[in-house]
């Protein structure tokens, strides 16, 4: 009976692609929620820009406030997706570290479940070739 002696360590490579995984599809998902907000937060200054128009001069210095509050916050929204984008780019690169360890792995089991196929194939054709000349020789054919 075949058995792999790395198998645990082949397990432990996949936890840790999967966990890999996982950590890529969080940082991924963080990054929509972030591109998701500063969509929202660039949509309202456009709002406010054309509804500037109709208002009063009291209330145009209270909206000039909050255009600069929002421009604030859209300037911080895109440093911080520059810190998301850098996450995703981590995060896919140890993906990619962890898939390359597995595979390796699963290739060496690969290589010695053939290697023992073949050593059990030549084992067997040793055992029936001493049947046949053992038969050949005292005349049981």
């Amino acid at each position: 009976m075949f058995k792999f002696k790395l198998e645990k360590l082949l397990k432990y490579k996949e936890e840790l692609e999967k966990s890999a995984e996982r950590a890529l599809a969080v940082a991924i998902d963080g990054q929509g929620r972030l591109d998701g907000l500063l969509q929202q937060v660039g949509s309202r200054l456009q709002v406010s820009f054309s509804e500037s128009q109709t208002r009063r001069l009291h209330d145009s210095v209270h909206m000039d406030f909050f255009r600069a509050s929002l421009c604030r916050s859209i300037e911080e929204l895109k440093e911080q997706m520059e810190d998301a984008k850098q996450e995703v780019e981590a995060c896919h690169s140890k993906l990619i570290a962890a898939r390359k360890e597995r595979l390796l792995l699963e290739k060496l089991k690969e290589k010695q479940l053939q290697d023992y196929l073949a050593e059990v194939n030549y084992k067997e054709q040793v055992v029936s070739d001493d049947l046949v000349t053992v038969r050949f020789r005292y005349g049981s054919v």
